[in-house]
């Protein structure tokens, strides 16, 4: 057994156990994405690859996506660089949104390279006068744009200096005398690399977790010829010491990444009165006030210094629970068809008694801190939230309109007045509607129906709490 298996394994047994226990239990859980960036002839590749093999190992399905410029883009488009790099980085983009919403078959995406880098390139052009101001800002903001911005979780960044990019240039290289990359243009890049990743003095607007690797060789050769044995040996060990470190920020990340943070309101400001007059329009204003949004384009309000701060507040769920002077919010809609409401069936594997078996008309979901990114195409947290549970729970519904309705918060316990649920009708023309097959999805059982509304009333009493108090209101 390797260093890494007899070391790490051993002292990060408690992590894993943990990261495993959250992947088994929670299989509709999105993948986590680990992006790997670094100077040249610095070892990223090589640990990328010991990363995935370690991963494996130690029982996580891991995918990784082979750096874009040199499986994806023909080389012969490197005479124009600035085309190159955009071409790269809209391969970069479509990787990561694609393979970080790969659900059930993976727990970890590398990527060789990835949106971060190629901020990087574009700066990195930009100080050498290749790009535009104009342009590298257009660039920036796209490439920042949290749908897919944000689903990169860790950035692995393995640093490198000229003297051991010269000598492991020679070491890869024999037959060419002079590298790629002369000084002045290496020490450009690695500036490039400082001002972009987050960081003392950085810009970029969301930041994930920043590992960095030192990629530079102790070992110093005659006149600084690279002694061949020595390096090589040196960067196996520097390989295996990187890998490591990634292996154990993932275990860790997982966990951290897995815990939920529903956004929570002061139980103070929501008295029944204000519940029973949250309809319309007026619920879809108090929404965009309580996450302190612009209602008219979505965006993040700019408050001032002096303005209070809006009211919501992202708590771990199991403390929320517990804590009476906040109320959690969730997302919540019933779908309709030709006046017709789709009624759901409770799944047999429902761990709450209560709604195990029970009819539904209702497809519910705690808001997220995730859901901030508005990802799923909602112009807000609660749309967002309500947008990602149907994709999860209900299979064509073909382009839906969805509207916001009313408010509802239950009095029958303590525990139900601590939820607020934010109402929305989903109208479908779909003839197709039904739940998805999707292990860990399974809150409903297959085959729900489209009831005239009237049958629903008749067997109101087979409904959960929510779903009774829907169909009065829409009766």
């Amino acid at each position: 057994m390797s260093r890494f298996s007899h070391q790490r394994e051993r002292g990060s047994f408690q992590r894993l156990a943990d990261a495993l226990d959250l992947l088994k239990s929670n299989r509709t859980r999105l993948p986590y994405v680990v992006e790997f960036c670094g100077m040249p002839k610095a070892g990223k590749t090589t640990i990328l690859s010991r990363t995935a093999r370690a991963l494996d190992r130690l029982g996580l399905r891991t995918v990784v996506v082979p750096e874009a410029a040199t499986t994806k883009i023909d080389l012969s488009a490197r005479s124009d660089l600035f085309a190159f790099n955009v071409l790269t980085c809209l391969e970069n983009i479509a990787q990561v949104v694609t393979q970080s919403q790969r659900r059930r078959d993976v727990d970890a995406v590398l990527l060789d390279r990835g949106p971060y880098d190629s901020l990087v390139w574009f700066e990195f052009l930009r100080s050498l006068g290749l790009l535009s101001g104009a342009y590298a800002r257009t660039l920036r903001e796209f490439v920042t744009m949290p749908p897919w911005f944000d689903q990169v979780h860790l950035v692995a960044f393995v640093d490198n200096d000229w003297p051991t990019y010269v000598q492991r240039y020679g070491l890869d290289s024999p037959v060419v005398d002079d590298p790629r990359m002369n000084e002045r243009h290496f020490e450009t890049l690695r500036s490039a690399y400082q001002r972009v990743l987050p960081g003392e003095g950085a810009s970029t607007p969301v930041a994930p977790r920043i590992l960095t690797i030192a990629g530079q060789s102790r070992i110093q050769g005659l006149a600084g010829e690279p002694l061949a044995r020595e390096s090589v040996f040196e960067v196996w060990q520097q390989a295996q010491s990187g890998a490591s470190q990634v292996a154990d920020a993932v275990l860790s990340g997982i966990g951290d990444h897995r815990q939920e943070r529903i956004a929570t309101i002061p139980a103070s400001i929501l008295p029944d009165e204000v519940v029973e007059d949250l309809e319309g329009d007026k619920m879809r204003r108090f929404i965009y006030h309580a996450f302190g949004r612009d209602s008219r384009d979505g965006s993040l309000r700019r408050r001032a210094a002096t303005a209070p701060p809006a009211p919501v507040e992202y708590v771990e769920r199991a403390v929320a629970e517990r804590d009476p002077s906040r109320v959690q919010l969730v997302a919540a809609a019933y779908i309709r068809r030709n006046g017709a409401i789709l009624v759901l069936r409770r799944a047999r594997s429902e761990d709450r008694d209560e709604l195990r078996g029970r009819l539904a008309v209702l497809v519910t979901g705690h808001v997220d801190q995730v859901d901030a990114t508005l990802r799923h195409g909602g112009t807000n947290e609660v749309e967002n939230c309500l947008l990602r549970e149907l994709r999860e729970e209900v299979a064509h519904l073909d382009l839906p309109s969805v509207e916001p309705r009313m408010a509802i918060r239950l009095a029958e316990s303590p525990v139900s007045r601590q939820h607020l649920a934010l109402v929305y009708e989903v109208s479908t023309y779909s003839s197709r509607v039904t739940t998805v097959d999707l292990p860990g999805a399974g809150d409903f059982e297959r085959n729900p129906e489209f009831w005239p509304l009237s049958e629903a009333k008749r067997r109101i009493a087979e409904f959960d709490a929510w779903s009774r108090r829907i169909i009065s209101r829409l009766a």
